[in-house]
């Protein structure tokens, strides 16, 4: 997508082919893995929230691997938006973000006052992201035979007149 600027999703069968042929590798060391028998019953999207979709950068994180990259038990997908786009966000804190959303996938209550997971100093997710230069936007994570928990960017208040 990032080498089409995005214009690979302009056409529904293109874009199709795009990710087929982009995930095959991953697609066959998962068979690899898991046998023969594994079978695709749902995909679902890391959907964006349309409020925070500008300069967007995507971190995973798997938990429970099973010796090969990116498969696992429990897999977090995280969306945020950059708010420095001239500077590079590094994969260890786009990872570091995935990690915390599948840590915490279970807890109750609101996402942005939970403290940051790996954090010592119990600041919260919304602290740690804006330090970093980042504002959340969705999360997906998924552990394997159960439904799936995301959570989206709210949408802001509009200023009362």
């Amino acid at each position: 997508m990032d080498d089409s600027q995005g214009a690979v999703l302009a056409d529904p069968a293109a874009a199709a082919t795009t990710l087929a042929e982009a995930s095959q590798s991953d697609l066959q060391a998962a068979i690899a893995v898991m046998g023969e028998n594994m079978r695709v019953r749902s995909v679902t999207p890391l959907l964006p929230a349309p409020h925070v979709s500008e300069h967007l950068c995507v971190g995973s994180y798997t938990h429970g691997t099973v010796g090969v990259d990116d498969v696992g038990r429990i897999v977090g997908l995280v969306a945020v938006s950059h708010l420095q786009p001239e500077a590079p966000v590094e994969p260890a804190t786009l990872t570091a973000v995935a990690r915390h959303f599948v840590a915490t996938s279970g807890a109750e209550g609101n996402y942005a006052h939970q403290n940051f997971f790996g954090g010592d100093d119990g600041e919260s997710i919304g602290k740690w992201l804006k330090r970093h230069h980042l504002r959340f936007s969705s999360s997906l994570v998924m552990e394997f035979g159960k439904e799936p928990v995301v959570n989206t960017a709210p949408v802001p208040h509009a200023p009362k007149k």
